[in-house]
């Protein structure tokens, strides 16, 4: 699960991370898991098209675009993941 939220010129990356490994022998069962929530903050230059902010989640890589603005433009948006 990841949250992509844009307030003025910060763009904050929220998320889940799960992960859970299990391997089995014939004397042993071994589980790892890997689990818990992450935040990253960045900070955009002002001249960035907010609306026009997009993102993918593919094969487990996060690719945010963020194109340049003509215009400078206020207020918190959210930003849909696909």
């Amino acid at each position: 699960h990841v949250n992509i939220e844009v307030e003025g010129n910060i763009l904050t990356l929220k998320g889940e991370r799960r992960f859970e490994k299990s391997l089995s022998e014939e004397n042993y069962h071994r589980m790892e898991r890997f689990y818990g929530a992450f935040q990253r903050v960045f900070s955009l230059p002002n001249v960035v098209d907010k609306s026009g902010i997009k993102s993918i989640f593919k094969d487990g890589v996060l690719k945010v675009t963020v194109p340049k603005a003509s215009e400078d433009r206020h207020g918190a948006i959210k930003v849909k993941v696909s």
